[in-house]
């Protein structure tokens, strides 16, 4: 990496003010029609105001009552037998959570290929229809001209029906003589108080809105789409098709506000305009946004641990449920640990706000190289530091996604030819934790020498520090040059557009904030333009040392070697009350080497590698804590630690983590 792209500080561009004092104000209630209802005892819903799509149907009554329906793309002339698209079916229930034979009662039978030539519907597909399926009602596609003998029970009609429409479920209305067909969401209860709301995007356009809806336990009921015929898993090509993400609200979606975990904030902001453009390249991948998860306010580093419960904080899916989920992306970590239904989740990592939850959960999370990723139209909290941030189950799942969000990055990543040759293992913080992590991690690390062909090289961080003049004071400054940058930015970015908007409206008043956030801001207002730049200048320095001089360039492999640490809690409880954290058998997160990446601008992975045993104060049974390692290495160099991560999981040192209480 170039000493130019080390010394960089996020250009312009890629970290904007926030733009929510110009947005119109409006109401937090949406008033679209919305339909909601049962098939085969699920809960659906659907947004009916307006259909995407019609259908002509002559001298078709009007009875204005909706009914849920299926697309069946069937297979090409020749080959629609009724076996095959029985199985086609059964594959239909098996891949999607959104589907089910309570729709097939109507179905629409559509050509699987746009170059399908006219031909006859084989008698047998009906009666299988009729028979397995309880099918009442079959229009077919003008290509498809129905059997010469009647099933009992089946009406049949052909129709002008667009060949791109996408097999899955949908809800229809028969009314002047078209059918309108609309979309359908299965509701998913938030049981682990995870999100700030639910979205849906509206019918052909590019913007959402928030379905306000709970269910009988008061828990938000989130709308999610089917795989089948999410818009862009028709294309296969498409890296994320189909799958689904939850957003931390400090990003923008269009017509949905960003409250950055304050109600006054959201309210003054008004709905969003534009969506983030680093939320809008998911999408373009073929992501589908499911909601906006919580966060701690304004994102300043704050934990699900307080001195009490702290019911606005999600709840960990962990272990006995009362531990804590982390920092301020801990809504994103804990919905992604909790909910099958969801694939993956963005957070946004300062100090450790990706990586801390994600080793609290047990999961895949990163912060990319500094810069890498658009923060234009999100509510940041550092220039110097912020990136935005990936949590994932899936190994290969997480490194393929995140390989395509980084395509074509302002960083103009490049991909190495062999793997770094050194392991540096920093003897200040490993061995770390419970005997029982400190075998796993030991085991990994064995292992990762072996199948990689590098060499662990124990490294004495603090002594090397200190020859460069970062001892306990020389630590010290750079603390406070870390909090500087972050304070006096936010302050001067966010904080103060916000004050007195809010005084302005509110008879001087100054707004309702946290403690953490009020603190950053009464700091913030202290400083200076003069403080911020002394402050940017200490923690470049300590990135190029540490990039060049620990890390150490290498052309065929980006660094000479990577740095492990682990910035979870070693396999020990950590709860979400402070005061049961007080004991042996707990320690405070956030530990120090987490702020190494964020200070020199490195990518940063946390990596779940095994579970430990401890006993529960809550519970008093004995539970599972996730252990997990992490990987850093030098600015630009986060494809290299994705091939590392591909190779591990070939080798099978990393694998699927579940959902629930363990994650293995």
């Amino acid at each position: 990496m170039s000493t130019t792209a080390i010394d960089r500080e996020a250009p312009a561009a890629l970290v904007a003010d926030t733009d929510c004092f110009v947005r119109n104000l409006s109401s937090l209630v949406d008033s679209a029609d919305e339909e909601q209802f049962h098939v085969d005892g699920v809960s659906y819903f659907s947004p009916t105001e307006q259909p995407i799509i019609t259908i002509d149907i002559d001298n078709a009554p009007s009875s204005h009552q909706k009914f849920a329906l299926s697309v069946i793309r069937i297979p090409t002339a020749g080959t629609d037998n009724a076996s095959q698209l029985r199985q086609l079916i059964e594959s239909h229930v098996e891949i999607d959570d959104v589907f089910s034979v309570g729709f097939m009662k109507t179905v629409l039978l559509v050509p699987s290929s746009d170059s399908s030539k006219p031909y006859t519907l084989d008698p047998s597909i009906t009666e299988m229809l009729s028979t397995l399926f309880n099918t009442t009602t079959l229009y077919l596609h003008q290509f498809i001209s129905p059997p010469a003998s009647q099933t009992p029970g089946i009406v049949m009609r052909s129709l002008s029906i667009p060949m791109q429409f996408q097999s899955g479920p949908y809800l229809g209305q028969i009314d002047s003589g078209s059918l309108d067909v609309f979309p359908v969401f299965r509701l998913y209860p938030d049981a682990y108080r995870t999100f700030v709301v639910g979205v849906y995007p509206v019918t052909n356009s590019t913007s959402y809105k928030t379905l306000r809806r709970s269910d009988e336990n008061g828990d938000l009921l989130i709308p999610v789409p089917s795989r089948l015929n999410t818009k862009a898993s028709a294309q296969s090509s498409l890296q994320m098709a189909g799958q689904r993400v939850a957003v931390k609200d400090i990003y923008d979606l269009e017509g949905v506000h960003t409250t950055a975990g304050n109600q006054a904030f959201g309210k003054l902001c008004g709905t969003a305009r534009d969506t983030a453009p680093v939320i809008r390249k998911l999408e373009d991948l073929g992501a589908v946004v499911v909601g906006k998860v919580k966060t701690a306010m304004f994102a300043t580093g704050g934990s699900t641990v307080s001195k009490s419960t702290n019911k606005y904080s999600p709840f960990s899916p962990r272990s006995d449920l009362h531990q804590s989920g982390g920092a301020s992306s801990s809504g994103s970590a804990c919905a992604v640990g909790a909910y099958e239904w969801l694939d993956a989740a963005v957070g946004s990592d300062t100090g450790g706000s990706v990586r801390l939850p994600a080793a609290l959960l047990g999961l895949y999370g990163n912060r990319p190289s500094t810069g890498a990723l658009s923060l234009d139209k999100v509510t940041a909290l550092s220039s110097y530091s912020d990136t935005a941030g990936l949590f994932s189950r899936q190994p290969t799942q997480f490194t393929s996604n995140l390989r395509a969000w980084l395509h074509n990055s302002p960083l103009n990543f490049q991909t190495y030819k062999s793997l770094p040759k050194k392991i540096y293992y920093p003897t200040d913080y490993l061995p770390h934790g419970s005997p029982e992590a400190r075998m796993i991690v030991e085991d990994f690390l064995t292992r990762m020498e072996t199948v990689l062909g590098m060499e662990r090289v124990p490294l004495d961080f603090a002594t090397e520090a200190a020859k460069v003049g970062y001892d306990q004071q020389g630590f010290g400054d750079l603390r406070k040059a870390y909090l500087t940058v972050s304070r006096w930015w936010q302050w001067n970015h966010v904080g103060k557009q916000f004050v007195e908007k809010y005084g302005e409206l509110n008879g001087g008043r100054y707004p309702p904030l946290d403690p953490k956030s009020r603190d950053a801001w009464v700091l913030g207002r202290t400083l200076t333009l003069e403080d911020y730049e002394g402050a940017v200048k200490q923690l470049r320095e300590f990135a190029r040392w540490f990039s060049e001089g620990i890390l150490g360039k290498d052309d065929e492999s980006g660094s000479r070697g990577i740095f492990v640490y682990d910035i979870g809690t070693g396999g020990l409880p950590n709860y979400r009350e402070a005061t049961l954290n007080d004991g042996v058998n707990a320690i405070t997160p956030l530990l120090s080497p987490g702020s190494i990446a964020s200070s020199a601008g490195c990518p940063d992975i946390t990596l779940p590698i095994g579970q430990a045993r401890f006993t529960s104060v809550i519970s008093g049974k004995e539970e599972m804590k996730p252990v997990t390692i992490n990987l850093v290495a030098p600015p630009g160099t986060d494809l290299m630690l994705l091939d590392v991560i591909d190779r591990l999981a070939q080798e099978g040192l990393l694998r699927e983590v579940k959902t629930g209480r363990t994650a293995f």
